[in-house]
């Protein structure tokens, strides 16, 4: 978790639900590719400093390689086409008046 982003963890339901309650009505949904959550949290799990650099061999595990970015950007790509939810999820809505 990303705080303080992440108080609310929503699954495409209940984003929907929530954006209703508040008199919007839901365009289009669905979930966008995003491979700094997946560079971050691997950087976290590995216990990487996110500022510092170090002499880990994970170290190419950042934001500057293209390779590595360009691998989460597919997995999560893959993942859309397959249907599956990725990390990042977005929601289009106009006001009901």
């Amino acid at each position: 978790y990303h705080i303080p982003r992440h108080f609310n963890i929503f699954n495409p339901q209940g984003l929907a639900s929530f954006v209703r309650r508040f008199g919007f009505k839901p365009l289009e949904q669905g979930f966008l590719s995003s491979p700094g959550f997946w560079i971050m949290s691997l950087r976290n799990q590995l216990g990487l400093n996110s500022i510092q650099r170090s002499g880990s061999f994970w170290e190419f595990l950042s934001f500057h390689n293209i390779w590595v970015v360009t691998l989460f950007v597919l997995i999560d790509t893959l993942s859309i086409k397959l249907h599956q939810p990725t990390s990042n999820q977005f929601l289009l809505a106009e006001k009901i008046l």
